[in-house]
């Protein structure tokens, strides 16, 4: 053999020892800070002492998952629940959660199948659920209210009002001012229009201030007897829908109390 080559074979065997060596070295180094196992702490489940890749445990309510390399989740369990089960405290991109990263939609879902590689969700109406088709409209698209009309005498005031309607067209839509008292009492409560009021006295300060909810005949009645001392008064009313007070139209309406009798 030429001593070129055998220069090199002995080069390499030096540097594959010395690597091995290393290798063993950092292991028991390693090794090293593990210690001696600690006592066994009282209560601990059993089935811990196997050291499982992963571990679940529940009370019939709520439940625990924990993984061997330190991601876990709490979860409320589908029975408790009459549902499925959900979450309790998962974060977005969190990676110390057991499932990963998670995505927040307007549901509801049912989780069909999950694996490391992804999740399959079944898309399902549940009657239940309170929030259906067109719940967050009014944050989509926020409506106004209009008074059109006031009644009464310095003491008592009933205020008749239009509202904006939203009517749907497929992808498109329409805002449609319409008189309250022709809408339907579900359309109504839906809307939930109130009217805000401010009562200022001769020399323009603050003396009262309050809500009014639409009465049996979707009209909003404020009783002032009682409230005020006789004398001359300003009222500024606004009527706001699904608590849209921006841009509304306010209308001052003059208040003469007259003393009691």
């Amino acid at each position: 053999m030429p001593d070129a080559v055998k220069t090199l074979a002995l080069a390499y065997a030096a540097s594959g020892a010395a690597i091995a060596v290393a290798a063993v070295a950092g292991f028991l180094k390693e090794r090293a800070k593990i210690g001696p196992a600690g006592p066994w702490l009282a209560g601990a489940p059993l089935e811990l002492a196997r050291q499982p890749d992963r571990f679940a445990f529940n009370n019939g309510a709520v439940g625990l998952e924990i993984q061997r390399d330190g991601r876990g989740a709490a979860f409320v369990m589908g029975a408790e629940r009459g549902g499925f089960a959900i979450d309790l405290f998962r974060r977005p991109l969190d990676p110390y959660q057991a499932r990963g990263h998670f995505l927040v939609t307007n549901g509801p879902y049912q989780l069909k199948a999950w694996s490391a590689d992804g999740a399959t969700l079944d898309v399902f109406r549940d009657l239940s659920y309170p929030l259906g088709v067109g719940s967050f409209d009014a944050y989509a698209i926020p409506r106004r209210g209009f008074i059109t009309n006031v009644e009464g005498d310095g003491s008592r005031l009933r205020i008749l009002a239009d509202i904006e309607t939203i009517m749907k067209y497929q992808r498109s839509y329409d805002i449609v001012r319409t008189p309250l008292q022709s809408l339907l009492r579900s359309d109504v409560l839906r809307d939930a229009p109130e009217c805000r009021y401010v009562v200022l006295d001769a020399s323009g300060n603050v003396v009262l201030a309050g809500t009014a909810t639409p009465a049996d005949d979707a009209t909003f009645r404020i009783d002032f007897t009682g409230k005020l001392p006789a004398g001359q008064y300003t009222a500024l009313a606004e009527i706001t829908v699904n608590g849209n007070a921006s841009n509304v139209e306010i209308r001052r309406i003059p208040l003469r109390v007259s003393p009691a009798s």
